[in-house]
């Protein structure tokens, strides 16, 4: 099947409020830089008839479907 170019990236910052009190802001992207990424591939031969050499699938080797596209998570965690 076709290959997979993907990259995720994960980002966070720890803050110190108070002696007893710490959060953390976290941002989490997947597939960050949203390459399309092919996961069906269209593999059926179809003829017209038992005699027939001509291939009647015009999605023979195309691409049928795709995984998901770039998502994004915030996070907030707190410490006391």
């Amino acid at each position: 099947g076709p290959g997979t170019h993907n990259w995720d990236i994960s980002m966070y910052k720890t803050v110190t409020l108070t002696e007893k009190l710490k959060g953390e802001l976290r941002v989490e992207s997947y597939n960050t830089f949203n390459h399309t990424q092919y996961s069906g591939v269209d593999t059926a031969v179809k003829f017209q008839d038992r005699n027939s050499t001509t291939n009647i699938n015009s999605l023979f080797l195309q691409p049928t479907s795709a995984r998901p596209s770039r998502r994004v998570q915030l996070a907030v965690r707190v410490w006391f």
